[in-house]
């Protein structure tokens, strides 16, 4: 192999020098870059002693579905593919965590609520005070949207297939019931709450609150359209990976209690 007359690894290996005002400049910018990224190291000292909090609401047994004592012109027979499920009062459920260290938490950008055909994907969500909800409609039909608490809350017209609607939520403890007038079967409902922990439980009442700052706190749950008589006391230690585990009880009478 034929080397070229001249080659780049022949080129002299030295350091550029910086002298005078150049050198200050550079020191100056080195000082800043290291004060930011041990900003970012050392964090604010509730994220850094932010934990998780995990737990299970303790349901009542499922409602037994009586027999229909009308006939019709055949027997009933079970499903045999597919037994038919109870009732689960999960999707219509929120926990929310309140306390000092909760309101101090900054609300995530942007609250996403999709229209999915006759309903929406989530039958309550929790949104919290100053966040912005974005009403997506992923369905085959257009709608007219409109909040029964407050008809200027969602934009006026038509939201159309693929087009969405947002609009801001200025103060907690409201729930916003979205219906569609001309559809009696379509409602959606927005409680707005003043902590950014809230999530809603899997089928089985399971649910995790994550970055929780260290903390004493009250466990709400709400139901359908309305806050349970439901309060659990959660204190969370300090430690970026604390974890505190709750039982919250439902009480037997949770759907017909006002």
């Amino acid at each position: 192999m034929v080397r070229p007359a001249y080659d780049f690894l022949d080129m002299p290996r030295t350091r550029p020098s910086l002298s005078g005002p150049a050198a200050r400049s550079v020191r100056r910018g080195a000082l800043a870059l290291a004060a930011v990224l041990a900003a970012c190291a050392v964090g604010s000292p509730a994220r850094a002693a932010a934990g998780t909090v995990t737990g299970r609401l303790d349901l009542p047994p499922a409602e037994k579905r009586e027999a229909s004592s009308a006939r019709g012109y055949l027997d009933a027979v079970d499903n045999a593919i597919l037994p038919v499920q109870a009732f689960s009062p999960t999707p219509f459920m929120i926990v929310a965590l309140e306390g000092a260290a909760a309101g101090d938490a900054a609300p995530p950008p942007q609250a996403n609520y999709e229209l999915r055909g006759e309903s929406f994907a989530r039958p309550v969500i929790a949104v919290v005070r100053g966040q912005e909800v974005l009403i997506r409609n992923v369905g085959l039909m257009p709608r007219t949207l409109v909040a029964k608490e407050d008809p200027n809350l969602v934009p006026k017209g038509t939201l159309n297939v693929t087009g969405s609607k947002s609009f801001r939520i200025a103060e907690a403890d409201k729930i916003y019931t979205i219906i569609d007038p001309s559809a009696p079967h379509l409602v959606g409902r927005i409680v707005a709450v003043a902590t950014p922990f809230s999530a809603n439980p899997d089928r089985d009442g399971r649910f995790m609150l994550d970055g929780v700052p260290a903390g004493t706190y009250k466990l709400r749950v709400f139901f359908l359209d309305r806050w349970l008589p439901v309060e659990v006391s959660v204190t969370v230690p300090s430690g970026s990976r604390a974890k505190t585990d709750v039982r919250v009880p439902i009480p037997a009478d949770y759907r017909t209690v006002k």
